[in-house]
């Protein structure tokens, strides 16, 4: 955490990190040359989270690297829980990742999709 006394009063920032990578055999949104699921480890998946508060208000920022994300209960949960006024989320778009922001997707991968809703909640309160 980090803190800076300005004009209108002091500027907090916190910062977390936690690590995204499914199990091996997890199907991965690659595009349409992938024939199966993953069959090893590249490199790992990570979830970040920026949270700025000055004056009791309060804004978030989390990069995934999913291919894609969006999830109205993780907006709603940063609200409620932890007073977050605005919260973004964006994903590198990575295609080296599961399925977990396509509902309509054979490969959507629920199980995971919801380890990483629970997990973008962890971090928005860690930061």
């Amino acid at each position: 955490t980090y803190s800076s006394d300005g004009d209108t009063g002091v500027l907090y920032v916190g910062v977390a990190k936690a690590d995204i990578t499914p199990p091996v055999g997890t199907w991965i949104f690659g595009g349409y040359s992938r024939k199966g699921p993953s069959t090893g480890l590249h490199d790992p998946l990570y979830m970040r989270a920026l949270v700025f508060e000055v004056d009791g208000y309060r804004i978030g920022m989390i990069s995934a690297d999913l291919i894609k994300y969006c999830n109205k209960r993780v907006l709603n949960t940063a609200k409620e829980r932890f007073n977050i006024s605005h919260l973004l989320i964006c994903s590198s778009h990575t295609h080296s990742g599961p399925v977990c922001g396509n509902y309509n997707s054979p490969d959507y991968d629920l199980p995971y999709a919801l380890t990483v809703e629970k997990t973008m909640i962890e971090i928005t309160e860690q930061g």
